[in-house]
């Protein structure tokens, strides 16, 4: 149980200390999505929101308001939660990779951007969402996309 616990806390630090790096890298070079110099890119988990066709309407149309083109879209699946699909999205040199989901997911994302020096951001459509509400970011789709997307 202790091992369990350690290993938990060890990726959560790890997770927080990649956003947080994320966010410091971003100042320090002045990097914006609305430079438009790669592509917004979401690891999507398809079975947490209710109507996950809507939702990507919704994030697609602030994306293109923000960069002027659409998002792409990869999912998760039960064999890969999101790192190997942030490592595939990350081999197209996106602007930024947003992680939509639950906290397994912004984990397994989390995994995938370590040392790639691209901005992360949070799209909190899962059930408990406890970095996003640690963090204090909108719950709400809109809202985290509008956050993500705007220059800091």
């Amino acid at each position: 149980m202790w091992a369990s616990l350690s290993l938990g806390a060890i990726v959560v630090v790890a997770v927080l200390e990649h956003i947080f790096v994320l966010v410091s890298h971003r100042k320090q070079r002045d990097i914006t999505v609305e430079d438009k110099t790669g592509e917004v890119w979401v690891v999507a988990n398809p079975t947490k929101p209710s109507d996950y066709d809507a939702l990507r309407i919704q994030i697609n149309a602030e994306v293109v308001r923000a960069t002027g083109r659409p998002a792409r879209w990869i999912e998760t699946t039960v064999e890969d939660p999101g790192t190997g699909q942030t490592i595939e999205a990350l081999r197209h040199k996106p602007a930024l990779v947003i992680a939509a989901g639950g906290d397994g997911t912004v984990r397994a994302v989390a995994a995938g951007m370590a040392h790639s020096r691209v901005p992360m951001a949070l799209l909190p459509i899962g059930t408990g969402n406890l970095l996003a509400r640690n963090l204090g970011l909108p719950l709400s789709p809109k809202g985290a996309i509008r956050v993500a997307l705007t220059p800091v």
